[in-house]
């Protein structure tokens, strides 16, 4: 069976590039697109997809409170934060939200979140782990 996907980013280029890349997987369906993080959470919620590729700067609400409302209210999502930013506070920050990993298309590394995901409480945790943590 092959892994739902939902891709929300606010360039339509992006949205197209991978679709393309991911379309030539079987095992990945690409279910649903969203151009802002509020459209990213809607189409998340209604189409349950396994996997939410998620951009870190889309209008209306950015990625990162994205994938805290989505995770919110379907905490089986898996999101991957899709980011050019790739500075160490906004993989804390993804973190935090709920991410499962973070990819910079700047390195082209993705960076897996820690093996324990964070529960809700830690994921509206105020607090910032810094580089020395």
């Amino acid at each position: 069976m092959p892994i739902t996907t939902l891709i929300a980013d606010d360039h339509a280029l992006v949205r197209e590039g991978l679709r393309s890349l991911l379309a030539a997987h079987a095992n990945i369906d690409v279910v649903g697109f969203a151009a802002n993080g509020r459209e990213a959470v809607r189409e998340a919620l209604r189409l349950r997809p396994e996997v939410v590729l998620m951009d870190i700067s889309m209008p209306e609400l950015n990625g990162i409170d994205a994938t805290r409302q989505l995770l919110d209210r379907h905490p089986a999502a898996k999101v991957i934060i899709l980011s050019m930013h790739a500075t160490i506070e906004h993989y804390y920050r993804a973190v935090r939200a709920g991410a499962r990993a973070r990819f910079s298309s700047w390195s082209r590394k993705a960076t897996a979140a820690p093996r324990s995901a964070p529960s809700s409480a830690s994921r509206r945790s105020p607090s910032t782990p810094t580089a020395a943590a």
